[in-house]
């Protein structure tokens, strides 16, 4: 239930989010190295892609599936 994923993200529910990066990030690399960032360059892109995510938590709803919605932040990352 996407719900559950908005509230254990609010949270900060330590075990769920150890999950959610184990998942995104190698995709995330995936699609940076797609756009030619490797290395630590695509590290540094994620990690701002989290910090943004975080900070603006508020603006997820859980209409989207969470890996959409942060590929759409690390996409903008890129772009700037």
């Amino acid at each position: 239930v996407e719900s559950d994923v908005v509230t254990k993200l609010k949270n900060r529910d330590p075990q769920f989010l150890a999950e959610v990066f184990s998942d995104i990030n190698p995709y995330m690399i995936r699609v940076l190295s797609g756009h030619g960032f490797y290395g630590e360059q695509a590290e540094d892109i994620i990690h701002q892609t989290w910090e943004t995510f975080f900070t603006n938590l508020e603006k997820f709803e859980g209409r989207s599936q969470l890996k959409t919605f942060l590929v759409g932040i690390l996409i903008n990352k890129v772009r700037e």
